[in-house]
């Protein structure tokens, strides 16, 4: 039900009568110029849903990019000027308030006059860079896309490895046909070697040899490239436990276990990631329709090779999801099962659920190699392991891609997933 305050606030804004408690503030908005034009973009944000306050700090910092853009007139800016103007107001507040600007309000002011330009079709966009070597990239990650089936993440990460080295090569070799074995060589023990991980390496060289085994097939390369790059080798399986201890993660649940909407939304949240071990775009994908209460089960969209399973609702997730229901979550149209606490209401991003749990391990000390989701994925992987379940029945259960992986799915029982998914909690409250 929308707020009374909401529709005054609305009247008021029509009218010119800005709601603002302290009359200088009042008087100031309707001093400024492109009151018509900050009116309407303020009605447009409503009516999007966001709320009340937050127009009230967009509708005072929009005086402050016309002061600091210096606009008079209708003309368009460029997001270059933009930013010049955003270290000027930072500048400014830090010199006359004697204070450190937040880089969530320097990230708020430019937003801001981003958001108003570009809805008045007046920001001048700034041409993204193009590849190296003409369309090379672009028709590479088109394929990979096509023939491999990969993820959004995968793919992203593909493109930045392979773009870091063509722009790199390109700084050496004109054409690409001349990159040898050696230029390849010497970046992965120049740029790679000594600024990143193994593991990166690793991935950095696996990325490099399918984007030269496509080149090869296309004929844009005639120097066998692809066979000489040497992924070096790591140890497969860490003896160290990745995720945080099973106590660890009981403690993690049993701290949200307050009855603020986000305590209840992160209660749910960390026992999908915990008991069934999903992946954080799985628990961002989960729709309100995918829980058959009837049946007592929930539907698991997976990440990795687009498939689905449907899984028995354990008792403590099935209760930890109906609070939230029906205490913790807004009344919205999102069909989301997780969505933002705040307007406008949408699917809660996988990055805020990196950030909940990396918060939430932090405050109860909680420290281990992979404190976000994945952590509680290996967490989970490693209490069935405990539980006595075989490798299979675990990959299985994960959702894992590989290919062995697959044909014991195909020959699992719903009996045998029942089994993997029943295991309890071991003491939680």
């Amino acid at each position: 039900m929308p707020s009374p305050f909401r529709g005054e606030f609305r009247r008021n804004l029509m009218s010119y009568n800005y709601p603002f408690r302290q009359r200088a503030h009042r008087e100031r908005h309707l001093a400024a110029p492109f009151l018509e034009e900050r009116n309407e973009y303020l009605n447009h944000l409503l009516q999007r849903g966001t709320s009340v306050p937050r127009v009230q700090s967009i509708s005072r910092t929009l005086l402050s990019v016309i002061h600091f853009l210096r606009l008079d007139t209708d003309s368009a800016v460029t997001v270059h000027a933009i930013d010049d103007a955003t270290k000027q107001w930072k500048e400014s507040i830090e010199k006359s308030a004697k204070r450190k600007v937040s880089s969530v309000s320097f990230d708020d002011f430019r937003r801001a006059a981003i958001n108003w330009m570009q809805y008045r079709n007046l920001l001048i966009e700034t041409p993204k860079p193009s590849t190296p070597y003409g369309d090379l990239l672009p028709n590479y990650i088109f394929h990979i896309k096509v023939t491999r089936g990969m993820t959004a993440g995968s793919v992203k990460n593909y493109y930045h490895r392979v773009l870091w080295f063509l722009r790199w090569a390109e700084a050496r070799r004109e054409v690409f046909a001349d990159i040898t074995l050696q230029d390849v060589e010497q970046y992965i023990a120049e740029d790679c070697v000594p600024k990143v991980k193994l593991r990166t390496v690793v991935s950095c060289c696996g990325a490099l040899r399918t984007f030269f085994r496509y080149a090869e097939r296309e004929g844009l390369t005639a120097n066998r490239i692809a066979t000489g790059i040497i992924v070096p080798s790591v140890p497969r399986y860490d003896p160290n436990p990745r995720g945080p201890r099973w106590r660890e993660v009981r403690m993690m649940i049993s701290a949200a276990s307050g009855e603020k909407s986000t305590d209840l939304r992160a209660r749910a949240i960390l026992l999908l990631l915990s008991v069934y071990g999903l992946r954080s775009s799985e628990v961002t994908r989960l729709s309100v329709d995918d829980i058959d209460w009837f049946d007592e089960s929930i539907l698991i969209r997976r990440a990795k090779h687009g498939g689905s399973q449907r899984f028995p609702l354990q008792y403590e997730v099935g209760d930890a999801i109906l609070r939230y229901l029906r205490q913790g979550r807004p009344a919205c149209e999102c069909r989301s099962l997780f969505v933002t606490v705040h307007t406008p209401f949408r699917a809660i991003p996988v990055g805020a659920l990196l950030t909940m749990v990396r918060r939430r391990a932090a405050a109860l000390g909680i420290k281990s190699p992979q404190p976000g989701p994945r952590g509680l994925r290996h967490s989970c992987a490693t209490q069935l392991l405990h539980k006595g379940h075989s490798l299979a029945e675990i990959s299985d259960f994960l959702g894992h891609r590989n290919p062995m992986t697959v044909s014991v799915y195909a020959k699992s029982s719903s009996v045998a997933l029942r089994k993997v998914a029943a295991f309890s909690l071991g003491g939680l409250r």
